[in-house]
């Protein structure tokens, strides 16, 4: 078995002094298996490994080598197609407390493994789909702990790309560019490949012992996936409210916010929201936890078309519609802000124009996007 260590501190070195090509080679990987619907994902994934491991022996690799694999594309389905219905079906089982973070760490970087495994047993032994799949559960059924050890390194970096991409989306509605965050999904994959690289030309070698399965443990298995997955729905729908506002989740407009009508001064309290009697899926109501001197655009549209996510560490992203010129509702909450005291920094000529403020403790950012012919609101808190 290889060792995980010297592993890593070599696809590291390796990845440094290919940078362009591996990199080049990933993106192509990643937009090929987009564009063709995932039906070229697993040749041209196994082609990506061949790259890698031409590169890890010092022999001359080219961007080329990707379509090596292609003549094998029909067999290279079956492992591609189990693989996207385990985690197809396992999207429940996150929901559920501990149970899906186990679920996560424990089985996703055991799946990937025996996916590269069957996909390498297709198309460098030429195996029959069916043996290919057996022969990789073997091999990693023989010793799953050290099998788990050696992938789970690998396939964290494979999804560190999307999660750190995903948490910057999140965390703050200012975007970045889609090629700059295309760019840092695909920027870990090239080192991960090239682990799962020394793997496959470890494990790909190896004979497994013979490992008889029994039907009623299978059965029992199967019984238990079931169960996860009915009980990570129930989870799942019981969280749909929380990130979801609706007018259950949402509170009346106070009182004193009517007051705001009668004045046009900024230095209000918070702006009204006049709801529009001639379009009644607006209710005029707020989102449940919205904070209190936060103002709000005097031609807000409320209700339904507001949207309310509260995450952890009381984090939150609030979305609303103006029905005003974008320059003018950033205009407006550059004023209103500095006069309910937080301190701005104001960024007008960015493709999305955006305001960072705070108060002792606390901060945001508020972004203003042009949608059509309204002005879309984003405001982030910390």
């Amino acid at each position: 078995m290889p060792n995980l260590q010297d592993d890593l501190k070599n696809a590291a070195k390796l990845y440094l002094q290919n940078f362009i090509l591996l990199f080049t080679a990933a993106l192509l990987v990643f937009l090929g298996s987009i564009a063709s619907l995932g039906l070229l994902a697993g040749p041209l994934l196994m082609g990506l490994i061949a790259l890698s491991i031409r590169v890890q022996h010092g022999e001359k690799a080219s961007l080329s080598i990707l379509l090596i694999h292609l003549p094998r594309t029909i067999p290279c389905l079956a492992p591609m197609i189990i693989a996207f219905l385990i985690f197809l079906m396992s999207i429940p089982i996150h929901h559920i407390p501990i149970i899906g973070l186990i679920w996560i760490v424990g089985a996703y970087p055991l799946v990937i493994l025996g996916t590269v495994l069957s996909l390498g047993f297709i198309v460098e032994h030429a195996m029959s789909i069916r043996y290919a799949l057996k022969r990789s559960m073997a091999l990693i059924m023989e010793d799953p702990m050290k099998a788990w050890i050696n992938s789970a390194p690998y396939s964290a970096i494979s999804a560190s790309g999307i999660a750190f991409t995903r948490w910057v989306t999140v965390s703050s509605p200012t975007m970045i560019p889609r090629l700059i965050r295309l760019a840092l999904i695909v920027l870990p994959f090239p080192l991960a490949i090239l682990g799962f690289a020394a793997l496959c030309r470890s494990y790909l070698n190896q004979k497994p012992t013979l490992i008889i399965i029994k039907k009623s443990a299978l059965q029992i298995a199967g019984i238990i996936l079931a169960l996860l997955i009915a009980i990570g729905a129930l989870f799942q729908i019981n969280e749909k409210p929380k990130n979801n506002p609706s007018l259950h989740n949402s509170r009346p407009i106070p009182k004193r916010i009517a007051a705001a009508q009668r004045s046009p001064n900024p230095r209000n309290r918070r702006a009204h929201i006049i709801p529009n009697s001639s379009l009644p899926r607006y209710s005029g109501v707020l989102p449940q936890g919205f904070p209190e001197d936060i103002p709000i655009h005097p031609k807000a549209k409320a209700g339904a078309d507001w949207d309310h996510f509260r995450f952890n560490k009381g984090k939150s992203l609030t979305v609303f519609p103006v029905d005003d010129a974008p320059d003018k509702v950033f205009a407006y909450y550059c004023a209103i802000l500095e006069a309910e005291g937080w301190s701005i920094h104001a960024y007008p000529q960015q493709s999305l124009p955006h305001i960072a403020f705070n108060k002792p403790g606390r901060r945001g950012t508020l972004t203003v996007r042009n949608d059509q012919t309204i002005a879309q609101v984003y405001i982030r808190l910390e």
